[in-house]
């Protein structure tokens, strides 16, 4: 949905507020003592509610190295949420392989389901249907 608002020309402070609302579900994700993420989301937040403001300016610059950071913990929570799954896949498979590996994933499509959902409703708060329709329908589509 971000994608298509940024693509369909809405608003970019829009844009950028529902981003760090859902940016803002990872946090939780984020080691303690790591505050980089927040400051990068702060200082997007920042720039949207006063773009001019050279305080915002430098704030974004040091949040752009902040989110360089982010998304390599990112990453690496997913790297290490992937090598837990196959951990334990891989304990599961000695017991009983095929049940607890399909329960397994289940259990990560629902969470994965869930949080994509939490975005999405996030995201139709700060950026309204009539927004998005009008936006998307201004667009001009190329043969």
């Amino acid at each position: 949905m971000l994608w298509l608002a940024a693509k369909a020309g809405v608003d970019r402070k829009l844009t950028v507020m529902a981003a760090c609302d859902c940016a803002e579900l990872a946090l939780r994700h984020v080691p303690d003592g790591e505050d980089r993420p927040q400051k990068a989301i702060e200082a997007a937040r920042a720039w949207c509610l006063c773009p001019n403001n050279e305080a915002a300016r430098d704030a974004a610059g040091a949040a752009r190295d902040a989110a360089w950071a982010a998304g390599a913990a990112a990453w690496a929570a997913g790297d290490a949420a992937w090598a837990a799954r196959a951990a334990g896949a891989a304990a599961w498979a000695a017991a009983e392989a095929a049940e607890a590996a399909g329960a397994a994933e289940a259990a990560c499509d629902a969470a994965r389901d869930a949080e994509f959902k939490r975005c999405a409703d996030l995201v139709r708060q700060r950026i309204p249907f009539e927004t998005m329709r009008d936006a998307v329908l201004s667009v001009e589509v190329s043969a």
